[in-house]
């Protein structure tokens, strides 16, 4: 994944970030909950989102690595014939 992947996939993370604050906000405060409430759920529920979000690219990162390693195991065994 290149930077500029990177960049526009942090950026979309922020915006649904706010997005999900703003519309969990806008819920609770037409249900007349409190606006210190309305934001800890909201804020709950972006964090669950974000942590989501680092697993599976703990996950992708987890599988380069096997890839690389198995990449390195073959050219040493070849280097050594």
């Amino acid at each position: 994944m290149t930077n500029d992947e990177l960049e526009k996939r942090g950026e979309r993370m922020a915006e649904a970030v706010l997005n999900t604050i703003e519309r969990k906000i806008s819920e609770r405060l037409g249900d007349k909950m409190p606006f210190q409430k309305a934001f800890d759920e909201a804020f709950d529920a972006v964090k669950g989102y974000i942590d989501r979000s680092f697993d599976a690219v703990h996950e992708t990162l987890s599988d380069v690595e096997k890839r690389l390693s198995a990449v390195e195991a073959k050219a040493n065994r070849e280097e050594e014939r």
